[in-house]
């Protein structure tokens, strides 16, 4: 081997590390977003400023098996028997302490928020959420087995009630505050342009959006700088699909007419 060929075989070799650490765990591969060929960076970057959309490794974090136990489940009726439970760790067991249905948790606190916890028959947590004064309604079904509580130890701030959230009035479209949604039941099957209000909450709201083949989409609907407008974004729900809205303002709906 010439001077010549040796010194290129070491810049090569000094290469290779810096490419190792520049490569995330996919590799050089390339990935699609509406139909074209881009990296995942690109791919990342365009669907989050298209649509606010995240995809790739950064989604995989918010997907959970007990996510999607929770979220699959099928809609419930709004209880009939009148409810008016607040929640301390005492776990309440749906069946026995309250009965199966659909229920709306209120935050009635002035001051530190407090958590919301469902577990199932075995007591693994499936799903947890705070709550503030800020974001202080969710909606969700409850199925016997199951148990709801809170995280304090004495004087609840969150209520459990089987009285609807109601949801602001739209103009056109339909307003869904905090909880968890079905299409077919609580939204119609369509492509809607969602219209977002600059909330400027204590969290980042998101929004999920699980199909039937447990597929997820996730939405991050970051609040705007003052003085920005609201904005908008497009969003095809499918029947079977399961919505998931957490720390926003409502959001209105609105169809999207061809």
């Amino acid at each position: 081997m010439n001077t010549k060929e040796k010194w290129a075989l070491t810049l090569l070799l000094s290469a290779v590390p810096f490419l190792t650490a520049c490569s995330s765990f996919t590799g050089f591969a390339s990935e699609r977003y509406d139909g074209v060929k881009i990296n995942s960076d690109e791919a990342a970057i365009r669907a989050y400023k298209e649509n606010r959309e995240i995809i790739g490794a950064e989604k995989e974090g918010y997907q959970t098996d007990a996510l999607f136990q929770f979220l699959t489940q099928p809609p419930l009726d709004f209880a009939t028997k009148e409810t008016y439970l607040g929640l301390t760790k005492y776990r309440n067991v749906v069946g026995k302490d309250l009965p199966e249905g659909r229920y709306t948790v209120l935050y009635e606190g002035y001051s530190s928020p407090d958590t919301i916890i469902v577990r199932d028959e075995s007591g693994e947590v499936l799903y947890q959420k705070m709550l503030s004064y800020a974001a202080n309604t969710f909606e969700l079904d409850l199925f016997n087995g199951q148990t709801i509580e809170g995280s304090t130890d004495a004087i609840a701030s969150n209520i459990i009630t089987n009285e609807p959230i109601a949801a602001p009035p739209a103009s056109e479209g339909i307003s869904l505050p905090n909880g968890v949604w079905h299409a077919g039941t609580h939204i119609p099957a369509g492509e809607y342009e969602v219209h977002v209000p600059n909330s400027f909450l204590q969290y980042i709201p998101h929004l999920y959006v699980v199909s039937g083949d447990q597929e997820m989409r996730l939405y991050e609907l970051l609040s705007l700088a003052p003085g920005e407008e609201e904005f908008t974004f497009s969003l095809t729900v499918e029947d079977g699909d399961v919505l998931l809205l957490e720390d926003s303002l409502p959001l209105i709906f609105t169809p999207i007419k061809e």
